[in-house]
């Protein structure tokens, strides 16, 4: 179909999403079955690689975790015109403007730059490896709280990203994190 969108993951078309009778649908291809064993957790937990077609009730939390929430939703729905409940109306407006690995794009466009770290900048549709993080306005001390929690998992001998300890710029009115 003209809409369908083709989900790349690190310079690899891996998924096909669809919509039917306003209901989406996700589809690992070919090329990712070949690649993949079945099983594999390649997009999500709730999607390991299958020769089947996720019905809307598990594609669509997992394209949901890829959209901002609440007040910046709505911000952004009716920036481009979307229903902030229209999940895929979101994901493919906005295509390959999300935080994480993968880039979406209308199937048929040319394959997406592989990523980089040597900016964090994207170009060209290729995906940061930067997150800046502001305070959640409702929910205080949300940067603090995150903070906290990756030490207790880094004491924990879980793998946790670094970051910077930003407290004096926070100290100065700063709210934001970038990490």
């Amino acid at each position: 179909m003209a809409d369908d969108l083709a989900v790349w993951l690190f310079g690899n078309r891996v998924a096909v999403i669809d919509r039917e009778r306003d209901r989406l649908r996700l589809a690992y291809t070919d090329e990712a079955l070949d690649r993949y064993p079945l099983g594999t957790p390649l997009l999500s937990l709730s999607l390991p690689v299958a020769n089947r077609r996720y019905p809307q009730g598990i594609g669509r939390p997992f394209l949901d975790g890829l959209l901002p929430e609440g007040d910046a939703r709505r911000a952004i729905a009716r920036d481009v015109g979307e229903s902030p409940n229209d999940t895929y109306g979101l994901i493919r407006a906005l295509r390959r403007d999300r935080a994480g690995a993968i880039v979406i794009r209308p199937v048929g466009d040319p394959a997406p730059p592989r990523p980089t770290t040597v900016t964090a900048e994207p170009l060209d549709g290729t995906p940061s490896t930067h997150i800046l993080e502001p305070e959640i306005a409702a929910i205080p001390q949300t940067v603090e709280n995150e903070a906290f929690c990756m030490r207790v998992a880094r004491h924990l001998g879980l793998a946790v990203r670094r970051d910077r300890d930003d407290r004096d710029r926070r100290a100065q009115g700063d709210r934001g994190r970038a990490v």
